[in-house]
């Protein structure tokens, strides 16, 4: 096994487990609030709409693309190249605000950076993989339009 796939296997294992403290933070089910509950149908409403533009056959769990697999550049992609990742960390604010668990925010925060790291190890694959992309990045945000 090369080093660049274990260093991957690494980053989804870590992604997972912080997605787990999230959810489970609290030891609780979260307490229905409206903020909380605004914020996790963005989450899930920009989750929907990104696996109806990009089939989810297309979609790799670790940094690397998968084989065969097209670029999109359509839907949420015209707003920011990883809607995804950003509709996973939405979802999972609103579940914060509701739980209002320290546990559970400081996952969160880490899932932040670790999805951060991700997507830089993903688009240093897709740039050397296409020329359309490397354009397509100079010109879009990461996780939030027309500021990072």
């Amino acid at each position: 096994m090369n080093r660049p796939f274990r260093k991957s296997q690494v980053i989804v294992y870590i992604e997972f487990f912080l997605i787990i403290v999230v959810l489970a933070g609290s030891g609780s089910l979260p307490q229905f609030n409206t903020h909380g509950a605004l914020v996790l149908a963005l989450g899930l409403i920009l989750g929907a709409w990104t696996l109806a533009t990009n089939r989810p056959d297309n979609f790799n769990i670790n940094h690397k693309a998968k084989e065969g697999a097209s670029l999109c550049f359509n839907g949420p992609y015209r707003f920011l190249k990883h809607p995804m990742y950003l509709a996973v960390l939405l979802a999972l604010a609103g579940i914060c605000l509701m739980s209002l668990s320290w546990l559970s925010v400081l996952a969160w925060v880490a899932l932040v950076f670790v999805l951060d790291r991700k997507s830089r190890l993903e688009e240093r694959s897709l740039i050397k993989r296409s020329g359309d992309y490397e354009r397509y990045s100079m010109q879009t945000k990461r996780f939030i339009p027309s500021l990072y």
